[in-house]
């Protein structure tokens, strides 16, 4: 068999000096795609002494396959006042490219705060950009970033299958196909502490509060289109394709539900929820899920600034690209439950202490490194099983985890039938403890390396 060498593309990186900060996260973007196979250049990795700046920017564009424009507010500032060398590199760039048939080789990504349209200058404006403003969402983008310079498209197309029977969403839980209309039923039982029973998407978002108990009737919740159920702590986000909740400053929630209960959103684009700043929410006996294939951004459950999760006995499918996102997370619990069929990856973990999944499964999900660990602390596996899982051969990697963070522990957990090329990125960045494996597509030589026996070990309960 042939030894197969792929490209490295070649990208040079167009921006303002907008601060110390900017810099340093571009030269951060820069170093993320080297990592990843990509030969990204930013000015200051090429100023030598006594350098042509202007001969110097020529040269790059000429040689670079994607020119990266990183638009901020102080780009579209001076290209639209003609200052500076941001000034020179566009000009530059729309002349160089006026000859093609297309302007495949810009890729635009955008900073701002608030406003997107801000940060594009005229000649710019109708081009797409991903957006890299919110900073729990980078790894995502880095992934659709990758995707365009390597050409590859995101997703697989499905064969065309047989028409399911069509009933209505909501005739599970109401018992009949008539609409039902936008009022609430719900059933209080005593003081402020008892069980809110619920039986309607209405219902279930106007009662989204803290130290409350919502108990769901068995059925299909589909949650999409329900911006106008007022509730104070919930902001409909605008997700390119829909909106979807983001919960936040809550504080003692607990959501339970009859065996079969699913919570589902249509948006391709979405979190079902997304929880901010919240704590002490138990969620029990739920599947979550979209109804269509996600893309680039969202999944099914993501947390930030949260403390005090706990997850059991509940499903998460796809097609949400990631299973679970949590970003600046403390405590932690997955337990008794499933995460499947996701388009991206299945957990993703950042900045967060003391995250512990137990006797869960993880299976059928593909593409990226389907557990990447950053910047985090005690992040624990155990008595769990991973399995059916495949990547791409960009990131090629089961567990990912940097070296910022604690060495993932994974304890008496089955790693079996995953086509996946390499088990870790950095070896010395996990333990694996009275694991099994079988049938994965990494080497034996790999897992000797790696592998720990214990017969104890140390972890939460």
């Amino acid at each position: 068999m042939g030894l197969y060498v792929m490209k490295k593309e070649k990208v040079l990186f167009s921006y303002s000096w907008d601060g110390d900060e900017h810099q340093s996260w571009v030269v951060h973007i820069a170093n993320q795609l080297r990592n990843s196979g990509v030969d990204a250049e930013v000015d200051v990795f090429l100023m030598r002494e006594n350098v042509n700046l202007y001969r110097m920017m020529v040269e790059a564009v000429k040689n670079s396959d994607y020119i990266i424009i990183v638009l901020t507010e102080g780009y579209k500032e001076k290209v639209d006042n003609n200052t500076g060398g941001v000034s020179f590199e566009s000009t530059l760039l729309l002349n160089y490219v006026s000859s093609m048939s297309d302007h495949s080789k810009l890729i635009f990504i955008m900073k701002h705060n608030g406003d997107y349209t801000k940060v594009f200058p005229f000649q710019y404006g109708g081009f797409y950009a991903i957006d890299f403003s919110e900073r729990e969402k980078e790894s995502i983008k880095l992934k659709e970033l990758l995707y365009k310079i390597k050409n590859k498209p995101l997703f697989t197309k499905a064969e065309l299958g047989e028409t399911p029977e069509l009933l209505p969403i909501n005739s599970l839980y109401l018992g009949n196909n008539k609409t039902k209309t936008l009022e609430s039923k719900s059933v209080f039982l005593g003081q402020d502490k008892d069980i809110i029973y619920i039986d309607n998407n209405i219902d279930l978002i106007l009662n989204i509060k803290s130290n409350s108990t919502l108990y769901l009737k068995q059925g299909i919740y589909n949650i999409t289109d329900l911006v106008d159920v007022e509730n104070d702590n919930i902001e409909w986000i605008n997700c390119y394709d829909g909106m979807y909740p983001r919960i936040s400053n809550i504080d003692g929630l607990t959501i339970n539900a009859d065996i079969g209960t699913t919570i589902l959103i249509d948006p391709r684009y979405a979190f079902v929820f997304d929880f901010s700043n919240c704590n002490n929410v138990k969620i029990k006996n739920i599947i979550f899920g979209h109804t269509d294939s996600g893309y680039c951004v969202g999944g099914v459950l993501g947390f930030s600034e949260c403390r005090y999760i706990n997850i059991t006995d509940s499903v998460l499918f796809g097609c949400g690209t990631i299973g679970v996102c949590l970003y600046k997370v403390n405590d932690f619990i997955f337990s008794d439950s499933i995460i499947k069929e996701c388009t991206y990856s299945l957990v993703e973990i950042n900045e967060s202490t003391n995250i512990y999944f137990k006797h869960s499964t993880f299976k059928e999900t593909k593409e990226f490194a389907l557990f990447e660990i950053k910047n985090s602390k005690e992040v624990y596996i155990e008595s769990s099983s991973i399995v059916f899982n495949k990547t791409s051969e960009y990131q090629p990697y089961l567990f990912s985890v940097d070296k910022n963070s604690d060495p993932l522990k994974v304890i008496k957990t089955e790693i079996k039938y995953n086509e996946v090329k390499y088990l870790i990125d950095n070896k010395e960045m996990a333990q694996f403890i009275n694991c099994q494996f079988k049938g994965n597509d990494f080497s034996l030589d790999e897992i000797e390396q790696i592998i720990e026996i214990e017969s104890h070990q140390d972890i939460p309960c």
